[in-house]
């Protein structure tokens, strides 16, 4: 009796680890399906257009920022997917001095480029960057990036090494970062041109002439931050705002003309020229931003730290009022 209860437990102990081990079991054999490739549904899954490979779970699980290497030549880009499956590329910190942006990369379309700091000013050794021609978003010309209809200019690669540079006549709007750090000395803007974007000629040191056309309607925040070189440049009357610090630290900056038509000239747009002496302001303008004024709180005043300005201004205007609340020399005409 004792024997054949012995029998019955051990059965029964047996029976209980199989149950025990048959999830294990039924995960192991799941897991081992997922690797066999005729047993995988794919038919959803998306594909390299130029290799018509599939592009696995862990491709699609990219992470963003994630360092990738361009298909077709080879560049290190860094990038983004975005919540539509396509890409935006965030910038290139590889050693070529030119680079192809192409359609796709790792199966994903490139959508967009980021054109924010440092997207590819400072970071790289780039003279040129070129698109492949049926790209559908962007195109270049002598490799300078543009959007497909070249209205607006995107991205001069700093380390090109022009003396000079003219925008063609088909570029609407000079966009944000575009000219940043560049090396030449002057620039054309065509009176195709009605925008100039945020921090699009920042810290172009060697720029000692620009000329902005009657056609631009705007310039934005900090446009020609640290042109040091820049020594006078006119308003057009055309201009409705001259932003935010748009011409802060130009250093070397001593004459400046705003013609009538401007309307406001905001905070910190000529701050700390050290060097200006004389700017002219017709009685158009009716806006002159003071201390941390117009969105940003810790600009200075629109002509804050330039001790030895003077300004000329129409009796009675609004900027005749700001020279003597503000205790700057002014000159009535």
């Amino acid at each position: 009796m004792k024997s054949k209860k012995n029998s019955k437990i051990k059965l029964a102990a047996l029976f209980l680890c199989i149950l025990m081990l048959l999830p294990v079991i039924f995960a192991c054999n799941e897991n081992k399906n997922k690797t066999v490739g005729q047993e995988t549904d794919t038919s959803d899954a998306p594909t390299d257009p130029s290799t018509n490979e599939l592009i696995t779970e862990t491709e699609e699980e990219t992470t963003e920022y994630e360092e990738i290497t361009g298909e077709q030549n080879n560049n290190d880009f860094l990038y983004e997917i975005t919540s539509d499956d396509t890409i935006t590329i965030m910038g290139y910190i590889g050693n070529e001095t030119e680079v192809t942006i192409p359609d796709y990369i790792d199966g994903y379309k490139v959508a967009s480029i980021y054109t924010g700091e440092y997207a590819f000013d400072g970071w790289n050794n780039l003279t040129a960057i070129n698109v492949a021609e049926d790209h559908t978003v962007y195109s270049s010309l002598d490799g300078v990036l543009f959007n497909k209809d070249k209205t607006e200019i995107i991205y001069y690669p700093d380390k090109k090494s022009d003396a000079s540079y003219t925008i063609p006549d088909s570029v609407k709007k000079i966009g944000g970062h575009a000219f940043v750090a560049c090396n030449f000395a002057s620039a054309t803007i065509p009176d195709s041109v009605t925008e100039i974007g945020f921090f699009s000629f920042g810290y172009c040191e060697k720029l000692t002439s620009i000329t902005i056309p009657d056609s631009v309607t705007y310039i934005g925040v900090v446009a020609f931050k640290d042109c040091i070189g820049l020594t006078s440049v006119t308003i057009p009357g055309s201009v409705n705002i001259i932003d935010v610090s748009a011409f802060i630290n130009c250093t070397s900056l001593t004459d400046v003309i705003i013609e009538d038509g401007v309307a406001a000239i905001n905070s910190g747009a000529f701050s700390y020229c050290e060097n200006l002496t004389s700017v002219t302001i017709p009685d158009s303008v009716t806006h002159i931003g003071n201390d941390g004024e117009d969105g940003l709180p810790h600009t200075a005043s629109a002509f804050g730290f330039c001790p030895n300005l003077t300004i000329t201004c129409p009796d009675g205007s609004y900027a005749h009022q700001y020279c003597i609340d503000n205790n700057i020399a002014f000159i009535l005409k």
